[in-house]
């Protein structure tokens, strides 16, 4: 008793503050007719203000041209919020003939409309004023003279008021970012002289994000000043040339003699003050296969969007087969990380013994194809949010290079005959809370050609694309892949993740043909330390039906350094 005794009087207390909160946040809307009566509690103000626009944009919506809210009352703690409807009338016409020749261009149905509510003339009123912030007026202004009413219809002038043109003038970067001005204009689109355009200024944060050596200490600022328009850009370096890798040794039971193994790779950004990115890669992912990679990209060549690109990539296993890739492109960029691409590659697949494997041959490819890449990640090494886009597409002539003692399975293969192929990859992030992070991500690939053998085929598999499975150990014409991840960023590089991917592959050559659908599964973890960052993967796979077996698990260590 005693208990319930204090419990009472406790809970009433709690109730009565309670009540009292609620009812300071009361607020009521009212008109003189009578028909419009809104309660809602809230204290914040521009709550308020958005349901008070909303009102407004309803009554005028409705013919009641001349709504407004009329006074604001305090009845003790309620708020009383008084509106004036007016006569309802209907909009009939809108005359535009003495508007600059910006509006007229427009082609907007105002002046032929017979009728239109006030959400219509405000959706004209935003389109003329985007279309002036646009070409150069960024504070025209908007307004309707002359109104006449007549029998509960109205007719008026269109006003508008574009006011000083602007030019863009001079970017100043206020910081230690060390960047090439040119290139900045170019990458930014925003060139001295031009016209100043609106939408260029609100896609400005979302360009230097993208460049992956420069961060943003605040957002950018214009300043507008006798018909020109000055950028401030608040920039700062950030590390983003990279070294990774990881060496191992393995030792040989034939010859006694010890291997290397590993994979090493080195990026460079911005060294020059151009925007170019300088890559090259070694891989030997077993004793028998050696991978070379480099590439170079410059962007904006003499200030202009355009830039180009090239690439090698050398495969050697063993003695037995050596193939070699080169692609050269034609870029137009759109931002740093966005662009189109026109390019010219060959591809060499040579047997370098001759022997009497039939699933394996030589051939030369020349192909033309296009591409694009569209990026829009917080941050490149550890994003949280946004997406990325990759494809590339072409189609070419294979040549086939038999060799001197032809089996007869091979003596179909036509000496010339045409190869399509196609690469796509599309990343998604979607933030959960605070440090946490879902990926969804689907990559896919198809070489099609009907005299495909098995030194010519795409190699999927490992810690960069289908986890679970050794690097490279897949073999096959055309595959598609899903990968999920739930990510929780603990650091700005760092984070810890669970992961499942599966796949559909097909092996469709000239000899055979099979088709899959293995998956894997794991964990892993990357950590940023000051030597750099460190990263673990433990994964599992299965192909084939197979059964899943631990010590059939694989682990994959590595490191990338930021400078």
């Amino acid at each position: 008793m005693d208990s319930i005794r204090y419990i009472f009087p406790l809970v009433s207390i709690l109730l009565l503050i309670a009540l009292s909160g609620h009812s300071q946040g009361k607020n009521r809307f009212v008109n003189e007719k009578g028909t419009l009566e809104v309660e809602f509690y809230t204290q914040d103000p521009l709550l308020v203000n958005t349901k008070v626009d909303s009102v407004l944009d309803h009554l005028r919506q409705s013919g009641y041209l001349a709504a407004s809210l009329d006074s604001i009352e305090e009845l003790g703690q309620t708020k009383v919020y008084h509106f004036y409807e007016g006569d309802k009338l209907i909009w009939e016409k809108i005359s535009i003939e003495h508007t600059p020749p910006l509006v007229q261009e427009l082609g907007l149905p105002i002046s032929r409309k017979s009728e239109f509510g006030w959400l219509d003339l405000k959706s004209y009123f935003n389109k003329i004023l985007s279309e002036a912030e646009n070409s150069g007026y960024p504070f025209a202004k908007v307004s309707l003279a002359n109104i006449h009413s007549e029998e509960e219809r109205v007719s008026s002038d269109l006003k508008v008021e574009l006011g000083t043109l602007f030019f863009n003038d001079s970017i100043i970067v206020k910081g230690d970012a060390r960047i090439n001005y040119k290139y900045l204009q170019s990458v930014l689109n925003i060139k001295k002289g031009d016209i100043y355009k609106e939408v260029q200024f609100k896609g400005l944060d979302r360009k230097l994000k993208q460049i992956p050596y420069l961060k943003s200490k605040s957002k950018a600022q214009l300043v507008f000043k006798e018909g020109k328009v000055d950028t401030y850009l608040f920039l700062e370096d950030k590390k983003a040339n990279r070294f990774s890798g990881i060496v191992g040794f393995l030792p040989n039971s034939s010859t006694g003699k010890t291997n290397f193994t590993g994979e090493i790779e080195l990026g460079l950004v911005n060294t020059l003050k151009l925007g170019e990115k300088l890559d090259f890669e070694w891989q030997r992912i077993r004793p028998e296969v050696l991978e070379l990679h480099g590439a170079i990209d410059l962007p904006f060549l003499l200030n202009t969007p355009f830039g180009v690109d090239a690439s090698i990539n050398i495969f050697r296993q063993d003695s037995s087969i050596l193939e070699v890739k080169n692609n050269v492109g034609l870029l137009y960029n759109f931002a740093s990380e966005d662009k189109f691409k026109v390019y010219y590659s060959t591809y060499s697949s040579d047997r370098l013994e001759d022997g009497l494997d039939l699933d394996q041959g030589g051939s030369d490819q020349r192909s033309y194809g296009i591409g694009f890449t569209f990026s829009d990640l917080d941050y490149n090494f550890n994003p949280r949010k946004g997406y990325r886009a990759i494809f590339s597409g072409d189609v070419g002539t294979r040549k086939f290079k038999a060799p001197s003692q032809v089996d007869s399975a091979l003596i179909s293969i036509p000496e010339s005959s045409e190869v399509y192929q196609v690469n796509s990859s599309f990343e998604y992030y979607m933030p959960s809370g605070k440090r946490s992070v879902f990926v969804f991500a689907i990559y896919g690939a198809s070489k099609i050609n009907d005299y495909l053998l098995d030194n010519e085929l795409l190699r999927l598999g490992g810690n960069s694309s289908l986890r679970g499975f050794d690097e490279e150990s897949l073999r096959i014409t055309s595959y598609a892949f899903l990968n999920t991840e739930y990510r929780i960023i603990t650091d700005l590089n760092s984070n810890v993740f669970l992961f499942s991917n599966v796949a559909w592959t097909e092996r469709n050559t000239f000899l055979n043909y099979d088709k899959d659908l293995p998956f894997g599964f794991g964990a892993g973890a990357n950590f940023d330390t000051k030597a750099g960052i460190f990263s673990l993967t433990y994964a599992l796979g299965s192909q084939q039906n197979a059964l899943i077996r631990l010590n059939q698990s694989k682990v994959h260590f590595g490191f990338k350094s930021l400078f």
